[in-house]
């Protein structure tokens, strides 16, 4: 299996950064997936260097999500 092939609601979450959405709440209402299916999506995502997790600076309970520069 290609390193990068990615499951449908791994897609549907980078495509809600693309749109923006950075907390999990706005990625949730942009994509309609589950909880735990968004949790999978991101750890996969995560694992694989797409996207960066920063925890927020107003309240550190809450994470921001972000496409990772490729240029780095």
């Amino acid at each position: 299996m290609n390193d990068f092939a990615l499951s449908k609601s791994s897609r549907l979450v980078l495509d809600a950064l693309i749109a923006g959405k950075v907390t999990q709440g706005e990625i949730l209402e942009f994509t309609k997936l589950s909880e735990r299916t968004l949790r999978y999506s991101i750890s996969i995502l995560k694992s694989k260097g797409f996207i960066l997790e920063i925890n927020s600076i107003r309240d550190v309970r809450f994470k921001k999500y972000f496409l990772r520069d490729i240029n780095e």
